[in-house]
This record gives C-alpha cells, sequence and structure tokens, in this order.
C-alpha cells in the first residue's frame, strides 16, 4: 500500500544503516510524488557523507513544487553549517522560484551555507519579495552572516519602513547583529548613522588610484568593483 512505502521512507531516515540509505535513494525515483519527497527529505535526516548531493540537486529544477521544497528541505540537515557543497548557485535560483514555500526553504539553506556569494542575490530579490514571509526569512538569513553582512545595511535600514511588523522586527535584529548597535527599530536613526558612517568612506578603483568616487559602483576606466576604504 502507498501509505505503507511513505512511513517507510520516513522512518528509514532516522536510520544509519547503509541499506537504508541505497533504499531512500532508490525511493527518490518512486512514481509517487509523496514517496519521492519523504524520501529526499529523510535522506537529509540520515546526513551520511557519501550521499549523492546530485540526488537534491536534480530534483531542484522538478516541475513539481513539492519535490523541490522536498530537495531543499533534506539539504537543509544533508550539509552542515557552513558547508556549500558546491550548491550555493542551484539553490540562489530557487529564491526565484514561483512557489512562497520553496523560496523560504531556499533562504533557511542559504542560512546554514553562510556564503558571502549569496549575499547580493538575497538583498536585491528576497528582501524586496512579495510575500511578508520571505522577506522576514531574508532578513534573518542575513543576521546569520554577522559582520560579513555589511553590505545589506543599506537595504535592512530601508526595510524598516516595511508594512509588516514581523518584517520589521527581523530587519532590526538584522541591523544590530551585523553592526553591533543598539538603536531602537526607528528608520530615521538608522538612517541617519548610516548616512554619517559613509561620509567618513570613499570609493577608489586599485588599478586607477587617481580617482575616487563618493558611492559604490564600477571604475568608469575599467569596470572593476569599486573598493570602499576610509577617506585620507
Amino acid at each position: 500500500a502507498l501509505w505503507k512505502k511513505e512511513i517507510a521512507a520516513f522512518v528509514l531516515g532516522f536510520s544509519a544503516n547503509k541499506k537504508a540509505q541505497v533504499g531512500l535513494i532508490a525511493a527518490t525515483r518512486d512514481p509517487d510524488l509523496n514517496v519521492r519527497g519523504i524520501a529526499l527529505a529523510s535522506l537529509g535526516f540520515m546526513r551520511m557523507a557519501d550521499t549523492p548531493l546530485e540526488v537534491f540537486r536534480k530534483n531542484l529544477t522538478s516541475p513539481h513544487w513539492y519535490l523541490r521544497q522536498a530537495a531543499l528541505y533534506g539539504l537543509r540537515y544533508q550539509l552542515h553549517a557552513g558547508e556549500t557543497g558546491g550548491m550555493v548557485s542551484a539553490v540562489l535560483k530557487r529564491l526565484r522560484d514561483s512557489q512562497m514555500d520553496v523560496r523560504n526553504e531556499a533562504l533557511i539553506v542559504l542560512r546554514r551555507m553562510k556564503s558571502k556569494e549569496s549575499l547580493s542575490a538575497i538583498i536585491t530579490i528576497s528582501l524586496k519579495d512579495d510575500h511578508p514571509h520571505v522577506r522576514q526569512s531574508a532578513a534573518i538569513t542575513l543576521s546569520a552572516f554577522g559582520e560579513e553582512g555589511e553590505e545589506a545595511i543599506p537595504s535592512l535600514v530601508e526595510v524598516l519602513r516595511d508594512a509588516d511588523t514581523k518584517v520589521v522586527e527581523a530587519a532590526w535584529v538584522a541591523l544590530r547583529q551585523i553592526t553591533g548597535n543598539e538603536f531602537d527599530r526607528t528608520y530615521e536613526r538608522w538612517r541617519d548613522w548610516y548616512a554619517l558612517e559613509e561620509a567618513k568612506y570613499e570609493y577608489i578603483c586599485l588599478q586607477h588610484l587617481e580617482s575616487s568616487f563618493d558611492s559604490p559602483g564600477q571604475c568608469p576606466k575599467c569596470l572593476a568593483t569599486l573598493s570602499r576604504t576610509l577617506r585620507p
């Protein structure tokens, strides 16, 4: 019976047995979507070092949103904190998924990976998502970067004006975590502080030091990304 297969796939996820791993990998090809999804999640629960990440990767592009979400859910547990498994790019693509639950699950995986490679996409895509739950999750994910999430500061300051109070709360927590400041959540307080901070810096091209700029961007001569440095 189908329900027995689903239960079996779930239970196997709590096993450290090699045969159970082989069975779950086979179950990811089962004709039934529920069985395949449970198998993907259960493989992640097992967290066996030799589980092929390709099993998760190929399901990230499945036409079935349930399998895309299940693959991300499995990855959340399969990967150790700070580990990417070469999957950052594949997970980033899911930030534009049509399903809110998939977008949110992708952010949870990126939070676990904590790769600076993902910062720009989280800031420009997820922090501006149409769904408040995703925006909240994006702010929580940025908070996990701590000081390394510095480039998110101006965007998080603007999120303090979000209409959703939970999103504002998450942005405020992220700002405190990234900056170390203990300001209240007032937008004007953070905006004014950031303006004063930015006035201390200029932007230069390391290849063309004769010019400096007041804002980030690209060098007009070689198109290299400008570097931020304290004004002399």
